[in-house]
């Protein structure tokens, strides 16, 4: 008999009062009725009214948390690859920064669009889902 039959055949023993072979042919019969016994048992302890509200509040907490933290990291590996690719174009090419600065205006738009594209997606796409 499979293990899935034999579960179903003494959770039916138990549900009908009736106790489960104490023999040594079936080691798993004396774990299954003790777990049964337990689980019938009311918990000795009292949770208190509020506890649902104490868990979605801590859930809430630890989201907000990490919403921050990958911000945080972004920002940070962002930072990192702008001033690692100047260094490197620095370094080949060191007429890049004057180049740069002749069009600035150019950058700053990329950047800006960039940026505004980040945050629309976040707010509108990514945050819908998380709702």
């Amino acid at each position: 008999m499979k293990d899935s039959e034999k579960n179903a055949v003494w959770q039916k023993m138990l549900d009908e009062g009736q106790s489960l072979p104490n023999d040594g042919n079936e080691p798993g019969a004396r774990a299954y009725q003790l777990l049964y016994e337990a689980l019938n048992k009311e918990p000795d302890i009292t949770i208190p009214e509020s506890f649902a509200e104490k868990v979605v509040q801590r859930a809430m907490t630890q989201h907000s948390q990490r919403d921050r933290s990958i911000w945080l990291l972004s920002f940070i590996l962002i930072a990192v690859a702008i001033l690692g690719c100047g260094f490197a174009m620095f370094s080949l090419y060191p007429n890049f920064f004057q180049l740069l600065r002749s069009q600035i205006n150019i950058l700053g738009f990329a950047g800006l669009m960039f940026i505004i594209i980040q945050v629309a997606d976040y707010w509108l796409i990514q945050r819908k889902q998380l709702i």
